[in-house]
């Protein structure tokens, strides 16, 4: 009786694995400093001017590959709604400040396919840069982790 339960917790177990491996392989995370940074005053000069300088926040760069419509809520507030397109000449669709004491949820509402970024990340960087990579199955987004902002044309 007891072998035939723990073989059962064991392929629960492994199910578990294989789900947290496979099911969100469309989310690819990297972390790293980005090229083209911002020198230290003009760095100063943008977080002051969206009120991100406190520690708290961290800011989310939607760029390259974005035209649809998403839902993104930080904790349990909707803070947008709406649709985010990449700027042909920046790639830039949308930057947006968000408090890292909670999760972030991203939904692609055209796809219905949604990812979160964890606090814990969010904590850690305070430049977030989310793209949107073409993938004709299912989204595929590529989220790097900064400590240091990029300039945009």
């Amino acid at each position: 009786m007891t072998t035939k339960i723990t073989n059962k917790i064991i392929i629960i177990h492994f199910i578990n694995i294989i789900v947290v491996l496979f099911g969100c392989s469309n989310v690819k995370r990297e972390f790293k400093n980005i090229g083209s940074p911002l020198n230290k005053q003009q760095e100063r000069i943008a977080i002051e001017t969206i009120n991100a300088d406190s520690s708290k926040f961290t800011l989310l760069f939607f760029i390259s590959g974005f035209n649809e419509e998403y839902t993104i809520k930080n904790g349990k507030i909707k803070i947008y709604d709406g649709k985010l397109k990449s700027d042909p000449s920046t790639g830039l669709a949308k930057v947006i400040k968000v408090n890292n004491e909670f999760h972030v949820m991203i939904k692609n509402k055209d796809s219905d396919f949604s990812f979160t970024i964890n606090r814990r990340r969010l904590k850690r960087y305070k430049y977030v840069y989310i793209k949107h990579l073409s993938n004709k199955i299912k989204p595929y987004y590529k989220i790097i982790f900064s400590h240091t902002p990029t300039k945009f044309k």
